[in-house]
């Protein structure tokens, strides 16, 4: 038995006899504590092992999605045949303002009226019902999900954008994305109406209006209390960065914007 072993093999026998000298009731709080300790310790020691387990998973789905992002980032940014063009919507770096969270109320104030004389002037003629879109397949895009924002299920229009439209769509996801640092996709609410869909959608909502942006391909509405990240919904937490984008290319004189209360999202029209 070497030193060390000598001098720890005293220093517990001076415990034990030092622990039974000792009265009933201290003894056996101290039994007790002495027990609490190692259920402590192991119930952390269990608890550092439970979060690094997470962790490890964590980062391997984020491996996988990343990776499942990458290889099909050129398949799903190819949306369509007649747009596939990307960055037309450039916005410089001494234009951005990643840091800056607009006034929703002011900066994104535009009247239906400016709004309906850019669409009138690139859009398309109105139809009158969703049998006529198969005839404009040249001169719209049909959208589909993309990794930079999610279409979701339409009721009251179709998805069907002007070719300039849709790259609008993807070079402000690609902003978005860009301020955040993440994969987010936004939410497309609503996009292509035919004055069949306006018609209808006015008997049941009275403030619809009759002479609709949004028959005109131009105009699309976007949520800004509900995000998609990698299949997940998250309840308005990227909406200041999905704001800061539109923000800036506003500035830029791409777009008209107009912030929306009653159904929560930001109405935009593409200026020609």
């Amino acid at each position: 038995m070497n030193q060390f072993s000598r001098s720890m093999f005293r220093a517990l026998s001076w415990l034990e006899r030092r622990y039974y000298r000792l009265s009933f009731w201290p003894r056996h709080v101290l039994g007790i504590l002495f027990a609490l300790s190692l259920l402590a310790g192991v119930v952390g020691i269990g608890y550092l092992g439970y979060c690094g387990v997470r962790a490890c998973v964590g980062f391997v789905v984020s491996v996988i999605n990343d990776a499942k992002d990458y290889i099909e980032e050129e398949l799903e940014d190819e949306y369509s045949s007649t747009a596939k063009k990307h960055h037309q919507f450039p916005v410089p770096e001494d234009k951005r303002h990643p840091r800056r969270v607009p006034n929703f109320s002011k900066d994104f104030n535009f009247v239906n009226d400016i709004h309906l004389d850019a669409a009138v002037r690139f859009g398309i003629t109105p139809l009158e019902n969703r049998q006529m879109l198969e005839q404009q397949s040249e001169q719209l895009v049909l959208l589909h999900d993309t990794r930079y924002y999610k279409v979701l299920p339409l009721t009251s229009s179709s998805p069907y954008l002007v070719p300039r439209a849709a790259d609008f769509l993807t070079d402000l996801g690609r902003l978005m994305q860009e301020y955040n640092g993440t994969s987010s996709r936004f939410l497309i609410s609503s996009v292509l109406r035919t004055l069949e869909d306006v018609h209808k959608l006015s008997q049941v909502n009275v403030n619809a209006a009759t002479n609709s942006t949004h028959c005109y391909g131009t105009t699309f509405d976007i949520t800004y209390n509900r995000f998609d990240i990698h299949g997940n919904t998250w309840e308005g937490k990227l909406k200041e960065d999905l704001a800061r984008a539109l923000f800036d290319m506003q500035a830029m004189g791409y777009c008209f914007v107009k912030y929306e209360i009653r159904q929560p999202c930001f109405h935009v029209t593409v200026r020609p």
